[in-house]
């Protein structure tokens, strides 16, 4: 049997893999055969009842500006709210469902 060499770029792979579902991307370091996830993205949000969110990137740093459908407004009266996703990859707030104006007085 000959002596085979590894090299760096043997030994190390760097994938990107994106998700067409929600615009986010995870770098994929492998290492032979152990690979190490790593992602700048925080959860998923869903979408609120009777609301619409302002992009469905996850990405950190990114802002989402969540509204309710018009006659709807979240329980502190608002009708739009802005979340951000922080260094720490978590929301800085949470996403309620809108409730019905007429249910609010």
């Amino acid at each position: 049997m000959g002596n085979t060499d590894v090299t760096t770029e043997d030994f190390m792979k760097r994938i990107t893999v994106v998700d067409p579902l929600n615009d986010t991307y995870q770098i994929i370091l492998c290492f032979i055969f152990h690979c190490i996830i790593t992602a700048n993205i925080c959860p998923t949000l869903a979408v609120p009842r009777f609301g619409t969110l302002s992009t469905n990137i996850v990405l950190k740093g990114t802002i989402v500006e969540v509204s309710c459908m018009r006659g709807y407004m979240f329980t502190d009266r608002n009708i739009t709210k802005t979340i951000v996703c922080d260094s720490s990859l978590h929301w800085n707030d949470t996403v309620k469902d809108c409730i019905g104006m007429s249910f609010a007085i």
